[in-house]
């Protein structure tokens, strides 16, 4: 009996440490042993947080810092504090160093801008002065891609030039919209992508599927040892955290290491700042989701949100999101803030002791905000007011006694151009970028004359060697199209101007629709590219051949002419 007894205690006293050994491992980041963790300790918010208002702190300030930013969405500091950005539209990788904007971009990536797609997210390696590794995460939108995937490149920068791009990471494409896109790396030296569910709810809760989750992965691409394992069948190694809808941005806690702030895109309700925890459910994608965050599903919702917005108040779009970390601004230091594209607000979160919930929320007065915020190496805040689908200003917050910026110069430095086609089928290729003639004039005053070459979205960029601002007359013209004009106002630093061309059969490039164009089309008529006697002057569908469809465009336009010259001295029709 005593020996039964003694048997039965000591299995009791084995239980019990498994028991104590399993709860620990179960705290462990990477650790998950079911399809996702179970419920989170911490208490759902029954009543949505009512905003509170608040200035600035006395003594801070805000300095802009660059105006007319192209579409900019998100932006990273390097170890010498140069702060590269992503341009949505144009697909460029941007570099402001010493108070001035590079005129080239680093680097070029053929990013399908279409809806919430393009260039996106950015992030620089931790080893940066060793490697000179940089990423970026964008949809993309060469025929190399198909079918159409989501990014993550690697590239090299050197003296603000970048080379040798890698691709890392990809996911499939299954809609234009939700498609998060930032990326950022951990204290733990691991690369965190945020990829939203594409509009397709059902992707949040396929582990087979990356859209709507929570990626951690190596520098160089492979899946770390470490990562919560997700049980189901087929599910992706890479896999941190599911159930995103669309979590546009996410920042580390510097004060619990390994903690991850999120924002997120509710569908009518539910706009949510998250507590993101490797191997967790966040409850977006079941079946007849009902705006649920006053009452989380324990099923799915496993960790409930900080702070959200409830029917009726939602919404706001929740964008960028960080912990300041900087010096110039003591109260604000270990702060919580996160932007609000709808309503360009900045949201100041102040947290519990162990910062698992959110005690009062107020919206600082006086700051718009956009797509990103950031601690800059200068110890300032850092934040882009615009951005997204309009220009952005670079802006910061800064404290009592902060330097003053460098400024752009005042003079107009840079003109950025996207020509719209007219009479096309199709946006050109990449073998069809249109080379340009464009002059500019304010007034009466010199003319200045700029020969380029669009890209493949029809963008370009001319450095305008600091003209006096003011309003200009421009006109353009290109081979096969009439020429436009219109006018465009100069600022100081960056300007854009929308240009368009009208294709028409001008097969002689002498600005009118003739009988010069249809002996050109008609010698050529019916040859294909490498044909004999094909001239790619009267190919105007850009079909590579010369037939009934360029007859009748020449036919449409016979007698036309386009812009005539601001130059008063150029020959007729130059």
């Amino acid at each position: 009996m005593n020996a039964r007894r003694t048997l039965l205690y000591s299995c009791l006293i084995l239980l019990a440490a498994l028991g104590v050994v399993a709860a620990l491992v179960d705290k462990q980041p990477g650790s998950a042993k079911a399809a996702y963790r179970m419920q989170d300790p911490s208490p759902a918010i029954v009543n949505p947080q009512v905003d509170g208002a608040e200035p600035l702190p006395p003594g801070a300030s805000i300095q802009t810092i660059l105006p007319n930013m192209a579409q900019p969405i998100a932006m990273a500091f390097d170890p010498q504090g140069r702060l590269f950005y992503t341009e949505k539209e144009t697909g460029n990788v941007r570099l402001y160093s010493n108070g001035t904007l590079q005129p080239s971009p680093v680097i070029h990536f053929d990013a399908d801008p279409s809806a919430e797609g393009g260039l996106l997210g950015i992030a620089v390696d931790p080893n940066f002065n060793t490697n000179h590794y940089i990423y970026v995460f964008y949809r993309c939108g060469t025929p190399a891609c198909l079918p159409d995937e989501d990014w993550v490149v690697r590239f090299v920068e050197n003296n603000g030039a970048g080379s040798n791009p890698t691709t890392i990471f990809t996911g499939p494409q299954t809609g234009s919209y939700h498609i998060s896109g930032n990326i950022h790396f951990g204290p733990d030296g691991k690369l965190y992508i945020a990829m939203g569910e594409n509009g397709n709810p059902n992707n949040a809760q396929d582990v087979t599927v990356p859209n709507g989750k929570f990626h951690r992965i190596n520098s160089d691409g492979t899946i770390p040892s470490d990562n919560p394992v997700f049980t189901q069948t087929g599910a992706l190694r890479s896999l941190y955290a599911m159930g995103l809808r669309n979590s546009f941005d996410f920042t580390f806690d510097p004060l619990t290491p390994g903690r991850i702030f999120a924002s997120e895109n509710g569908p009518g309700c539910d706009d949510e700042m998250n507590r993101i925890v490797g191997g967790y459910n966040y409850g977006w994608g079941r079946p007849g989701y009902d705006c649920d965050d006053a009452h989380p599903s324990p099923q799915y919702n496993t960790i409930p949100p900080l702070w959200y917005l409830g029917v009726g108040e939602c919404c706001e779009a929740p964008t960028g999101i960080t912990v300041y970390s900087g010096s110039q601004i003591p109260q604000w230091q270990n702060g919580l803030f996160m932007a609000t594209y709808n309503t360009q607000a900045l949201r100041h979160f102040y947290l519990n002791t162990d910062r698992t919930q959110v005690t009062a929320t107020n919206i600082v007065q006086g700051v718009s905000v956009g797509t990103d915020i950031e601690t800059g190496p200068d110890g300032a805040l850092w934040y882009i007011e615009g951005s997204g689908y309009m220009s952005g200003t670079l802006k910061r917050i800064v404290g009592p006694g902060a330097p003053t910026p460098t400024r752009t110069p005042t003079g107009a430095a840079f003109l950025i151009g996207h020509v719209t086609w007219q009479g096309r089928p199709a946006q050109p290729n990449a073998a069809q970028s249109l080379p340009i003639t464009l002059t500019l004039r304010a007034g009466s005053g010199p003319y200045h004359d700029y020969a380029t070459t669009t890209d493949t979205y029809g963008f370009f960029t001319v450095t305008l060697g600091g003209l006096s601002t003011g309003n200009y007359a421009w006109r353009v013209k290109s081979p096969q199209y009439l020429a436009a004009s219109g006018s465009v106002a100069l600022a100081g630093g960056i300007n854009r101007a929308e240009l368009g061309l009208q294709l028409a059969g001008d097969a002689s490039n002498d600005n009118c629709v003739t009988v010069t164009d249809f002996n050109i089309l008609r010698n050529t008529f019916g040859r294909s590219l490498g044909d004999p006697g094909y001239d790619p002057r009267a190919d105007f569908t850009g079909d590579n051949t010369i037939a009934v469809g360029d007859f009748n465009l020449l036919k449409l336009n016979m007698g036309t002419c386009g812009a005539m010259p601001i130059r008063p001295q150029y020959p007729y029709g130059s």
